[in-house]
């Protein structure tokens, strides 16, 4: 097998997946049928065309046996937030005292804030 690189599969809609593949075609492949994307678009649409992939080689170490980053494993919510900036989605701000990667998040200080007022 050779060796997959880290790609960010993206649309215009702000919707993305960070996969890992042999080659860019090959990741858009693989996002296409993440949920991510599935939620979006549904099943066999020809949107796929308009998705773009873009290199993220910082993240080839952190390939670890699955080809889709998984926002609720640990260490791949740490490589998320940590060099790509993602954070949680309002509704789960509650449990960001829990976040394995609280330390990196750009809205640490605003939950903070909250938890503050709270």
């Amino acid at each position: 097998m050779k060796r997959l690189k880290c790609y960010r599969v993206s649309d215009y809609y702000g919707n993305a997946e960070v996969v890992f593949a042999e080659s860019a075609g090959k990741a858009k492949y693989i996002a296409k049928d993440s949920d991510q994307f599935e939620e979006a678009y549904g099943w066999g649409s020809s949107w796929v065309t308009e998705l773009s992939v873009h290199r993220l080689p910082e993240g080839d170490g952190e390939y670890r046996g699955h080809e889709i980053m998984d926002w609720w494993d640990p260490d791949d919510r740490v490589f998320l937030v940590r060099e790509l900036g993602w954070y949680c989605s309002e509704e789960t701000d509650l449990q960001c005292d829990k976040c394995p990667a609280l330390e990196y998040c750009s809205r640490k200080e605003e939950w903070e804030e909250m938890k503050n007022e709270a």
